[in-house]
């Protein structure tokens, strides 16, 4: 269906708004293709922010007795943004349930044979769309890191997962008679490995890369800080969903480099989902895919940068006790489901118990088994996001800074160097979840 693939549109994300919603309406104007954000809203106009697309609707060909084939699409962006990145207070993003409901209903006014809807927001969200918006034929999807592909009523959801590692081929078997419109899809993943990279595309990429592939670019990147003496991991499932080694080292560097009491790194912040493939064997026998730096490996400047590429200061915070405690359970309020809140910390050892009514930390203690006196005032170091509260972890905001530093990236580099060997097992027992 050629014709569809020239009026596929982009979709806002939450990480658009990483540089703030001036910077992403610029990019935007830059854009030679239209943005979807129907729910995204420019609060002094009330329209699409950057005079994006709200809905649009366009005819297929197609050899039905009933004429060409109408398809309408939207765009619904996650409406937990301002808790995930920074567009500011000038944007609202309106309810995503309202907001696909409303744009259903004028597709169809319009004659709309099938609605494709795009989506930056989790599969539980994908979902509920489908459950509680009759009329959605379609819901192509981001946010996730993995591929799903799954129907859930009558409507089909596909997400090709993150960082272009799949491309996701969709083709749709869509007939109309009497009125009557089916859809039947067919997917393929194809898998972004051994393939001979488009000439165009490379020429593109190489024009944007040149002002990072200068001599003293390509030597501070590969300068040496580490060497580890056991594996690394930074799976983003892990990141997100478990303590994780990487997590470990980085909490430690911003706690130590920045004199803190103790530490916490939101897994979210570790983006590199790079390194070596093993099998895992899991204690229950199953075997998985993970994603490590391996032992006798060096660590250098440009890993710590393409793992954490985001350009935020590690900060120095004074919270009381009882606040923290408060922050690490919004961090796991999420759990199991992955989450880039799910916190990595040093310095501390909690217990997060699931079993009871209210999920709660049951034991919060220092590295040295001590009980955290919760009216006591602590020092913790941690991202400048998550002091602002970021990922929904209100009770940060309680805390009062003391200190702003270089980014968390620099942090860890001072800290590495100074180390020069590093071994962290796979596991500490620093975050511990009951179930």
């Amino acid at each position: 269906m050629p014709p569809v693939v020239h009026h596929v549109q982009e979709c806002v994300g939450n990480h658009e708004f990483d540089f703030g919603s001036d910077i992403l309406v610029q990019r935007v104007a830059e854009s030679k293709f239209q943005w979807f954000g129907s729910n995204v809203r420019d609060k002094a106009t009330g329209n699409v922010l950057g005079n994006g697309l709200d809905t649009t609707l366009f005819p297929i060909a197609s050899t039905a007795q009933d004429g060409a084939i109408q398809v309408g699409m939207f765009g619904i962006c996650t409406p937990e943004t301002p808790q995930l990145s920074f567009p500011g207070d000038k944007v609202e993003f309106q309810d995503i349930l309202g907001t696909a409901k409303r744009c259903v209903d004028d597709l169809k006014a319009r004659g709309a044979d099938v609605i494709i809807a795009l989506t930056h927001v989790s599969i539980a969200h994908d979902k509920l769309l489908a459950k509680r918006v009759p009329g959605i034929d379609v819901i192509i999807g981001g946010h996730d890191h993995d591929p799903f592909t799954m129907y859930q009523g009558k409507t089909f959801i596909h997400k090709s997962g993150q960082n272009a590692y799949w491309l996701g081929r969709l083709d749709f078997d869509i007939r109309k008679a009497s009125g009557k419109v089916t859809v039947s899809p067919a997917w393929k993943m194809i898998a972004n490995q051994n393939v001979t990279p488009d000439a165009g595309v490379e020429a593109l990429v190489h024009k944007y890369m040149a002002p990072f592939m200068t001599a003293d670019h390509l030597e501070a990147g590969a300068r040496q800080l580490a060497v580890l003496s056991l594996p690394l991991v930074t799976k983003t499932s892990v990141m997100r969903g478990e303590e994780s080694n990487f997590g470990n080292l980085v909490a430690d560097a911003v706690r130590q480099e920045l004199g803190a009491q103790f530490g916490v790194l939101n897994g979210g912040f570790v983006r590199g989902d790079t390194g070596l493939s093993e099998m895992i064997e899991s204690e229950a026998g199953t075997t998985s895919m993970c994603l490590v730096h391996e032992a006798k490996s060096q660590l250098t400047v440009g890993i710590v940068l393409k793992e954490m590429p985001f350009p935020r200061p590690a900060v120095l915070l004074r919270i009381q006790a009882r606040d923290l405690k408060e922050a690490l359970e919004q961090h796991l309020r999420h759990y199991p489901l992955l989450s880039g809140s799910f916190p990595h910390v040093s310095g501390l050892r909690l217990t997060y118990d699931r079993t009871r009514n209210t999920p709660e930390i049951t034991t919060f203690q220092d590295e040295l088994g001590n009980n955290v006196d919760l009216d006591d005032y602590v020092t913790v170091a941690t991202t400048k996001f998550i002091a602002g509260g970021g990922d929904g972890c209100v009770s940060w905001k309680k805390a009062t800074l003391l200190a702003t530093d270089d980014t968390i990236a620099q942090v860890a580099i001072r800290f590495l160097e100074k180390k020069r060997l590093i071994a962290y097992p796979e596991k500490e027992g620093r975050v511990t979840i009951v179930d």
